[in-house]
C-alpha cells in the first residue's frame, strides 16, 4: 500500500510552526497527543503535552477535552 511515510520530528515542527503562527488549536491537540507517547524519534514530554492539550481544550478543540482527563496524573 502507497502513501506518505511518517516523519515525526517534521510533524513536530510543523505543528510547532502552526502553533507559533496562531492559536491553532487543532495543532496543539495533535502535538500535545505526539508528546504524550512519543515514538520514533520524539520523546515523551508529558508536562509539554499536557499544556498543549490544555490549552487546545481551553481554545474548544472537542478532543483535546475528552483527552485531557486521560493524560493528567
Amino acid at each position: 500500500m502507497g502513501g506518505v511515510e511518517k516523519d515525526l520530528g517534521r510533524a513536530v515542527d510543523l505543528y510547532s510552526r502552526a502553533i507559533s503562527e496562531g492559536k491553532d488549536t487543532r495543532a496543539m491537540f495533535r502535538l500535545g497527543s505526539l508528546l504524550s507517547r512519543g515514538g520514533e524519534g520524539v520523546e515523551v514530554e508529558i508536562g509539554r503535552a499536557l499544556d498543549l492539550l490544555t490549552q487546545a481544550a481551553d481554545g474548544g478543540d472537542l478532543e483535546a477535552r475528552r483527552r485531557l482527563p486521560i493524560c493528567r496524573p
